[in-house]
Parts: C-alpha cells; sequence; structure tokens
C-alpha cells in the first residue's frame, strides 16, 4: 500500500510541475504578444480583431503603454510600477496628449471602445 501511495505522491508531483512550466509558457507567451501590439501602437493602427481578441488586461496595457511611450507619469502603483521596468520609460514633465501622433490617437479610440464593448 506504501509503494502505491509514494507513486500517486510522485505522479501529483509531476503534473503539478508540469502545470506550472505550461503556466508560466503561456504568462510568457501573452507578455510576448502584449509588447509586440504595444511595439506597433506609434507605427500602425492595430486591427478591430486583433482588439477584439485581447483580453482586458492586455487592452489596459496597450491603453496606458500608448501614454508611456510619451512619458505619462502614472498616479497608480501598478502602471508605474510596469512602465519603469522599461530603459525606454522616462517620465516627462512636460506630458501633453498633443504629443500623440494620429496612429496613437486611432489606436487609442478603437482600444477605448473595445474597453467599453466589454
Amino acid at each position: 500500500m506504501m509503494k502505491a501511495t509514494k507513486k500517486f505522491a510522485c505522479f501529483v508531483l509531476v503534473v503539478l510541475v508540469f502545470s506550472v512550466a505550461a503556466t508560466t509558457a503561456c504568462a510568457a507567451d501573452g507578455a510576448q504578444e502584449r509588447e509586440a501590439l504595444g511595439d506597433r501602437l506609434s507605427a500602425e493602427n492595430l486591427s478591430k480583431e486583433e482588439l477584439a481578441a485581447a483580453s482586458k488586461e492586455t487592452l489596459a496595457y496597450l491603453r496606458n503603454r500608448i501614454y508611456a511611450n510619451h512619458g505619462y507619469a502614472f498616479k497608480t502603483k501598478q502602471w508605474s510600477e510596469e512602465f519603469a521596468r522599461y530603459d525606454w520609460y522616462k517620465p516627462n514633465p512636460n506630458f501633453s496628449d498633443k504629443l500623440f501622433n494620429n496612429y496613437e490617437k486611432e489606436n487609442l479610440s478603437r482600444i477605448m471602445a473595445e474597453e467599453k464593448r466589454r
């Protein structure tokens, strides 16, 4: 009986390890996809299909990324810590949304529409 319990415990441990590894890999893929979309915000319009497929968290990231690209000084801990991780992020005391180019304005509008749609 003891051998069966040990085997079962080992099986559960293996399943748990693989589960954690798969979850970590999926999270990394999601972060890479989010970054790839974020890198395009200033140069092209994201499609409505791309935004519809994005998670609520990704939409919030993308909306805030447009502001971060121009140095908006975030007031919330979540976003100030998020963007402080990046070398390219530099708070700009002269921030203005007038700095947004036409792609950023359109993407911001599309992102907000998708957030509202949900």
